[in-house]
């Protein structure tokens, strides 16, 4: 399985102690309607504390020894996994009813990255009706950086996809309704994988190797029920993998012992600007790179959903002006 430090879900690395949950303060949409709303561009200029509040980062050595040794605590055998081989475990028993998100094609980029920045598995399902059950192509955050890129002016089309690229950007700036299927030659062309819910993570896992993204789960009417991710598979694993003992022998490895991120790092340096990292992630197919200092030293990380946070600051309305993208000019 190919990852590349991807964080479009939250890291779930026990913290060495417990600590209060963040204080969230109330979204700027719940004051007075007779107060004056920010356009989204002044909001840009003076953005309101981002709601989701990071913990310091921990150093490597920090990181390593967590996982070296977990706390104890914090690792309980689960009534459902244990005592069962991991290969048996099947898919169906990792997915929610809430996984999955509809819209259909001829509905708004606004709606749809709304949608996108409230689902738990990071893609919206796109369909030419709301009677089909199949998907015509998948809406996630690589999409939508996609999007932004061409609003924008970074975007470097294929001469003969020129002048769509800039009748869109037209429309966005003028704040137009943009529809999906204006923008579904810009979307990903990612192969849609389904399995059965009955299918084993061992498949499943041959599957997301191969470089796909997300697997759609079924059931035996083929109707979708759930969605895989590569990130939804690491995360039952560094949940459940103390009821695995041949998963929970691994955690002492080091990642060099195992083969894991010998390649060269593809990154941005921490001065660059961010339509940089959004380019280098849509050109090479990522949904995260590295950050580096001068010295070739990683310092960070960026996602594409953390390049929606500075668009959305936690607030729908934002969001919604982000979509829209009116206030953008051409780069």
């Amino acid at each position: 399985m190919s990852f590349n430090t991807d964080s479009d879900i939250p890291s779930k690395l026990p913290e060495a102690k417990a600590s209060p949950s963040p204080h969230r303060s109330p979204s700027s949409s719940s004051t007075s309607k007779a107060s004056h709303r920010q356009s989204f561009t002044e909001g840009f200029r003076n953005p309101p504390p981002s709601p989701r509040h990071r913990h310091p980062s921990l150093t490597q050595a920090a990181i390593q020894d967590l996982l070296i040794h977990p706390p104890s605590t914090n690792k309980h055998q689960n009534p459902k996994f244990v005592g069962r081989e991991w290969r048996d475990i099947t898919i169906g028993e990792l997915i929610t009813a809430e996984d999955v998100n509809w819209i259909e094609i001829g509905g708004s980029v606004e709606e749809a990255t709304l949608m996108l920045l409230q689902s738990s598995t990071g893609v919206v399902l796109v369909r030419d009706e709301a009677s089909a059950t199949s998907p015509t192509f998948c809406f996630d955050y690589n999409d939508l950086n996609a999007y932004l890129l061409t609003v924008v002016g970074v975007s470097r089309p294929e001469s003969d996809q020129a002048t769509l690229f800039h009748d869109i950007m037209t429309k966005a700036q003028g704040g137009a309704r943009i529809s999906l299927r204006e923008i579904q030659t810009l979307c990903s062309r990612e192969t849609i994988v389904k399995l059965d819910s009955g299918v084993n993570l061992a498949q499943a896992i041959e599957k997301l190797g191969s470089g796909i993204h997300r697997i759609l789960v079924t059931e035996q009417a083929g109707n979708v029920i759930g969605i895989i991710s590569q990130l939804r598979m690491v995360e039952f694993f560094w949940n459940e993998g103390i009821n695995f003992p041949t998963i929970d022998r691994l955690n002492p490895v080091t990642l060099q012992e195992l083969g894991i991120g010998v390649r060269p790092i593809i990154s941005v340096h921490a001065d660059a600007p961010l339509t940089e990292a959004l380019s280098l992630m849509y050109d090479e197919g990522l949904s995260s790179v590295a950050i580096v200092d001068n010295g070739q030293n990683v310092v960070g990380n960026i996602s594409t959903k953390d390049d929606c946070t500075p668009l959305s600051h936690g607030n729908r309305e934002y969001a919604a002006d982000a979509a829209r993208a009116a206030p953008y000019g051409p780069a």
